[in-house]
């Protein structure tokens, strides 16, 4: 398998500051534009290829472009080490093998003496946290099932896409005037039914989301 990695060229113009304010450090970018961590994302795109689409391995190349990426607590490296021994961040890359590309999310919490541990996030371009997608992706089997026909006895669900379908803006919702409100629009399937579920999303006072398994209103 060939492997040719697309690395970061300015981490500071693509970093998200929605969710967090923490800029990287200049160690930080080091690893971020270090060929082992290339490696380790050019890794974690194929498993996500057999994991969530069900592709197998191409002759490659294989690249990825960074998105976006947002520091949830800052990376610390001990002196000789590889990979940070402490520090959580969240990663948005673009996978391009095969002729073909897939846009991954990938939350990661360093480790002291290990790898850093991977939790996946659904792939596409969701402004869901990793909280708020495990709700969301529940909400999505239930709607497969009671709203789009997906078989009733199937217990496996497969999130292959989401996208952004209305950007934060303010709508009313049940007669009550809401600012930030997105939809967002989710492919999933379910034991080979495929499916697109609409999911409107609020943010609330006490920075949670309000969500409905519908379209916004217009």
């Amino acid at each position: 398998m060939k492997i040719r990695c697309c690395l970061l060229a300015a981490l500071l113009a693509i970093s998200t500051a929605a969710k967090s304010q923490i800029q990287p450090d200049a160690a930080t970018i080091e690893y971020f534009n270090s060929k082992t961590y290339g490696e380790m994302m050019i890794y974690m795109g194929v498993l996500l290829d057999e994991g969530v689409l069900g592709m197998k391995k191409c002759e490659g190349p294989y690249a990825f472009d960074p998105v976006t990426f947002g520091i949830q607590q800052p990376l610390q490296f001990s002196p000789g080490s590889t990979h940070p021994i402490s520090g959580q961040w969240n990663y948005r890359f673009k996978f391009k093998r095969c002729a073909s590309e897939k846009i991954y999310n990938v939350q990661w919490q360093a480790t002291p003496s290990r790898l850093p541990k991977p939790s996946l996030l659904p792939p596409g371009m969701s402004r869901a946290s990793q909280s708020l997608a495990q709700t969301l992706m529940n909400a999505v089997g239930t709607a497969g099932v009671v709203l789009h026909g997906a078989p009733k006895d199937c217990r496996s669900l497969r999130v292959i896409d989401t996208r952004v379908t209305i950007e934060p803006t303010t709508l009313t919702i049940d007669g009550v005037e809401r600012s930030g409100v997105w939809e967002e629009e989710w492919t999933a399937n379910m034991c080979g039914f495929e499916f697109k579920a609409p999911l409107c999303l609020a943010p609330t006072a006490e920075r949670g989301t309000d969500w409905m398994s519908k379209p916004c209103p217009k």
